[in-house]
């Protein structure tokens, strides 16, 4: 089995980028599998974040890059809003348009821009982090 090698940070909780640095002491072993692999989720770190903002029609920031976030949930309340993973997506309007009261569901850790539609938008962000090992 392969051996990973210690690094000084093994007595802190790692973020993933630094477990994926990790050198392995020996070379790689192919694996074949014959039939079906279980493979099960981790449940998330704690209680969700949540916080709403509001916002206008200026593109903001409102998730940075998080590798450590498993799932967002984007809640519009009072009208659209347009959503993207960069600041000129969300501006040249080539970035998704959500409607108002119809949850968006987001599994992925790259930032987020957004901004209303038209006029104030009260929106909802609602965070969950990977389970940490």
């Amino acid at each position: 089995m392969p051996e990973i090698v210690p690094t000084d940070k093994d007595h802190e909780d790692p973020e993933l980028e630094e477990i994926q640095q990790r050198e392995i002491a020996s070379r790689a072993v192919l694996v074949e599998h014959n039939g079906p692999i279980q493979a099960q989720l981790l449940p998330a770190r704690g209680q969700p974040l949540m916080r709403t903002i509001v916002l206008d029609t200026t593109p903001q920031l409102i998730l940075a890059r998080d590798l450590s976030r498993q799932s967002v949930i984007l809640l519009a309340d009072t009208g659209s809003f347009i959503v993207g993973t960069s600041r000129s997506s969300v501006s040249d309007g080539s970035a998704a348009t959500w409607p108002a009261g119809l949850p968006l569901p987001v599994g992925h850790a790259s930032a987020l821009w957004a901004k209303a539609s038209t006029g104030t938008v009260n929106l909802t962000i609602i965070s969950e982090t990977w389970a940490g090992g």
